[in-house]
């Protein structure tokens, strides 16, 4: 599989659907084509879309963490409820639950940022998204430097 990359600008509609582009669907596995699962972030104020394979295995290792119950109820809290499959449509368009919508802080008729960010799509209200990377610069210094070592 081509892992998911890219950033793309695209608008919501007023009926809350995004298109992904083109280049993101087709990084997909032929047979996952048909639709992502979206939910929160885990933690950015973002959109994650997941493939649907992708998404089971988050979901068996959700029933291994280690965690005491109510740990484990916060979590599921936090990522079930908001949690929605989201079929593509013939345009390539997702529709984005409200509650999303609301969590993203996204505005309808308005500039989204679709990024690929290897087995997973984000997506992004775009002032958040750089302001989000201007507080990580510094988080990423030391992770980037060892990435690099010769």
């Amino acid at each position: 599989m081509v892992e998911l990359s890219g950033e793309y600008t695209v608008t919501m509609d007023a009926k809350n659907r995004v298109a992904i582009p083109a280049q993101l669907r087709n990084a997909l596995p032929e047979d996952q084509r048909n639709m992502i699962v979206l939910t929160r972030d885990f933690s950015s104020p973002c959109i994650t879309g997941y493939r649907p394979a992708k998404w089971k295995n988050i979901e068996n290792q959700f029933d291994h963490l280690k965690l005491g119950m109510n740990e484990k109820r916060a979590l599921r809290r936090h990522i079930y409820p908001s949690t929605k499959p989201a079929a593509f449509d013939q345009q390539g368009r997702i529709l984005i639950p409200p509650a999303l919508i609301e969590y993203a802080q996204l505005d309808k008729d308005r500039e989204v940022l679709v990024t690929g960010c290897g087995e997973y799509i984000e997506i992004w209200n775009p002032e958040l998204y750089q302001q989000t990377l201007a507080q990580s610069k510094e988080l990423l210094k030391d992770a980037v430097s060892q990435l690099f070592i010769d």
